[in-house]
C-alpha cells in the first residue's frame, strides 16, 4: 500500500517540476500535505 503512495507522490512531484514549481515548494506542500 505504500508503494502505491510514494508512487502517486512521486507524480506528483514531477508534474509539479514540470510546471515550475521549485523544490522548495513542493517540499512545503509535502510537509502541509502530510500534517
Amino acid at each position: 500500500m505504500s508503494e502505491i503512495i510514494n508512487h502517486k507522490k512521486n507524480q506528483l512531484i514531477n508534474l509539479l517540476r514540470d510546471k515550475g514549481i521549485t523544490n522548495e515548494r513542493v517540499i512545503s506542500i509535502m510537509e502541509k500535505n502530510s500534517s
